[in-house]
């Protein structure tokens, strides 16, 4: 394994770089920003130690220039208020781009009819569920309760997938994104309502919940909706071909930023 210390602290720089040789991994060592991405550019690194405060940039903004020049595989999130289609428009993506994933979460509520256990959801009891989140290193990349249930993004699924050099995507809710954007730099997309009004209609022709659920999942759009401005960007799903189509659009163009074709496979080129 190399592994890349960026700090521009020398003393705490040092340290690290020895206790990690020591250990017998191959090191190198950035003191800001553009150095750190030099060595990225040409190296294979395969994990960085970062300070977020560099002398030159943000260490965030590190982590997005990564992501943006490297041909490793992207972390898309996706959010959406219930009732937005969202799982939808995800699966007729997922059947028309090649190299692309859907992350399975966990979670603790009990399965609805016809879902799969590891297809749809990882479906666990609540001690499983909690003996991942407090474990150390912590077992999930994001997790929340949401309408009294507990769900969460494994950390070893994910790295699994993008080891496979697969493109990822994560359902998740406003709470999991932020988490996710506090420790890597995703492609992030929110699905929304053409209109509250739109969606209650949805919601209720679901014919499946109590007027108590439906109030609740109503209640928790307006305040998600208030998030969808923290995303790059917004699809509004009043035709669900158009929603297919912009999603779609996306993820090609994010691949294309990251040197990668719409199959999902890096580019190489022969000169």
């Amino acid at each position: 394994m190399r592994i890349l210390v960026v700090e521009d602290n020398p003393a705490l720089a040092d340290g690290l770089v020895t206790v990690l040789r020591s250990a017998g991994y191959a090191v190198d060592h950035a003191g800001d920003c553009e150095a750190a991405l030099d060595i990225v550019g040409a190296e294979r690194i395969d994990l960085v130690i970062l300070d977020l405060n560099l002398p030159d940039r943000d260490g965030l903004e590190f982590l997005k220039a990564t992501r943006r020049s490297k041909e490793a595989p992207i972390v898309l999130v996706l959010s959406a208020p219930s009732g937005c289609g969202k799982t939808t428009i995800l699966n007729q993506v997922l059947h028309m781009l090649p190299g692309l994933v859907f992350s399975v979460s966990h979670t603790t509520r009990a399965p609805r009819p016809g879902e799969r256990n590891g297809i749809d959801y990882h479906f666990v009891d609540d001690a499983t569920f909690l003996r991942m989140r407090d474990q150390q290193p912590p077992g999930f990349l994001e997790w929340a309760e949401v309408h009294g249930n507990m769900y969460g993004t494994s950390v070893e699924e994910v790295e699994r997938q993008q080891q496979a050099g697969l493109d990822v995507v994560l359902d998740i809710d406003v709470q999991g994104a932020g988490q996710v954007r506090d420790q890597t730099a995703p492609v992030t997309i929110f699905i929304a309502p053409p209109s509250l009004e739109e969606l209650e209609r949805r919601l209720r022709g679901r014919g499946s919940e109590a007027e108590a659920a439906v109030a609740l999942r109503l209640a928790n759009a307006r305040e998600e909706l208030v998030c969808a401005d923290t995303y790059e960007y917004l699809i509004i799903n009043d035709r669900l071909e158009d929603a297919v189509e912009s999603l779609k659009g996306i993820i090609i163009a994010e691949r294309s930023r990251h040197r990668r074709n719409p199959d999902g496979q890096p580019m190489r080129w022969h000169c």
